[in-house]
């Protein structure tokens, strides 16, 4: 059996790509529909953090997969920024000061991972072990010591859940059968996103 990560990964690269270029044709029709832009953005941004992340599944050398997962920082900050934006085109809601604190943690993040360590994650990565998973799939997985300095996107990442479950709570609030399915699909949608980034204490 292949690597079936690896096939998942890619497919839902492709998937995301594919409604990023839809939300851009609909955009050029309707310039007034701001959240169609930045649902493109998040999807290229996604796109692009997929494929670190699935160089990083392949890297067996230390200090290239360091600096793969530095790298990898920049088109996931893009993708913070984004989601935010969408959020707050496409609701219509959720607190700003959320919006902002999310946004900060992440930048200070992002500019903390080139300051600090080999990246925001780690100060050193030391080797590399094999992670198995069902069906004889193996990637990567880095063996070094943390840096102190990676709480700071994850508290930017636990903002940015916040966000979204109040965005998402307070459109259902407003009634309403489009308001509501937008709440649970659209919303629910970004909350297992965000919650999936957190997941590799990205």
């Amino acid at each position: 059996m292949g690597n079936w990560v690896e096939i998942v990964w890619i497919g839902m690269c492709a998937v995301s790509l594919a409604l990023g270029a839809i939300h851009l044709f609909v955009w050029f029709k309707q310039r007034t529909g701001y959240f169609h832009l930045l649902f493109f953005a998040l999807a290229v941004s996604a796109t692009a953090f997929g494929a670190f992340e699935l160089a990083l599944m392949h890297e067996w050398a230390p200090e290239r997969y360091a600096d793969i997962l530095r790298w990898a920082h920049v088109p996931l900050a893009l993708w913070v920024l984004s989601m935010i934006g969408f959020v707050h085109f496409y609701f219509g809601a959720g607190r700003s000061w959320l919006a902002w604190a999310a946004s900060g943690f992440r930048l200070a993040g992002l500019a903390l991972n080139f300051v600090t360590g080999v990246n925001v994650n780690f100060l050193a990565v030391s080797s590399l072990e094999p992670v198995a998973f069902w069906g004889g799939a193996v990637v990567a997985g880095p063996v070094g010591v943390v840096n102190p300095w990676a709480i700071v996107p994850q508290i930017g990442n636990l903002i940015l859940l916040m966000f979204v479950i109040d965005a998402a709570i307070t459109l259902w609030r407003r009634g309403g059968s489009d308001a509501r399915r937008r709440a649970v699909v659209v919303g629910g949608s970004l909350v297992a996103c965000v919650a999936a980034v957190a997941g590799l204490r990205r």
